[in-house]
């Protein structure tokens, strides 16, 4: 993948904050350039500066990516400023944990347009870029153990991380011939995020986690983004098409 001189560039969306963050921090770390995505309002400058401050090379790309057009516009805006594309991480989700007959229809549809239907704009944008450049590229999506089981609350994240699974396949088959691997990470267990903090601090919760959790505890971002990471570079140049879970074994069993 690393072709030329130059460093590999690393397009990541929804990545202000949490899983998005870390696997940002993770390619810095690795020598990567680093583009990174969310919304215009979401804090995006201040991660980047924060990432920069290390000496990074990291761009701001803030763009609603849900709305019709803005995903081929942001792939292109990285092409050009970067002079190349190595790496998309679909990352960016909006994320509501809602009772089936209490889901709004509008919820599910912006779900819909953000998990799964962004993603396979930026896919197949990027995709379009690495075949008229007859070149390589790696996309990893972020996925879920909500695509894997049934949990109350969450048909509209489960159901559209389970399509980004799906879709992720059938791109991997549909796009090898042209050297693009495709693969996906599903993290759960949970994640220690700022999504998660709130709970964390409820009375039980590290007893529940300890229950349910295999390996007896929450998982790190940076445990999500190490695997991001790997996938994506050239260690992992004959993985396509896998979904690979980081869960501490949640999704295997009870301890």
């Amino acid at each position: 993948m690393t072709d030329s001189p130059t460093p590999p560039v690393a397009l990541i969306t929804g990545g202000r904050r949490g899983i998005g963050r870390a696997i940002a921090e993770r390619f810095v770390k690795e020598g990567w350039v680093v583009a990174l995505n969310d919304l215009q309002d979401s804090g995006l400058p201040e991660t980047v500066a924060a990432i920069r401050d290390g000496g990074a090379l990291i761009t701001s790309h803030p763009a609603d990516i849900g709305e019709p057009g803005v995903a081929e516009m942001l792939v292109e805006d990285v092409i050009t400023r970067h002079g190349r594309l190595d790496v998309l991480v679909n990352n960016a989700a909006v994320i509501r944990f809602t009772p089936f007959v209490d889901t709004d229809p509008g919820d599910f549809e912006e779900a819909l347009r953000v998990n799964l239907l962004a993603a396979f704009a930026c896919t197949r944008a990027a995709a379009r870029h690495w075949i008229a450049e007859g070149r390589g590229g790696s996309v990893v999506m972020v996925s879920s153990v909500s695509a894997h089981q049934a949990r109350p609350g969450h048909a509209s994240y489960g159901a559209t991380k389970a399509g980004l699974e799906t879709m992720a396949k059938v791109a991997a088959i549909e796009l090898g011939p042209f050297g693009i691997r495709v693969n996906s990470v599903a993290p759960g267990g949970p994640i220690h995020t700022e999504f998660v903090a709130p709970a964390a601090k409820r009375p039980g919760f590290e007893a529940r986690v300890r229950g349910t959790v295999p390996l007896g505890r929450m998982g790190e971002p940076a445990e999500v983004a190490r695997v991001v990471c790997f996938l994506a570079g050239e260690q992992a140049s004959y993985v396509n098409g896998a979904t690979v879970t980081v869960d501490g074994g949640v999704s295997i069993g009870r301890p």
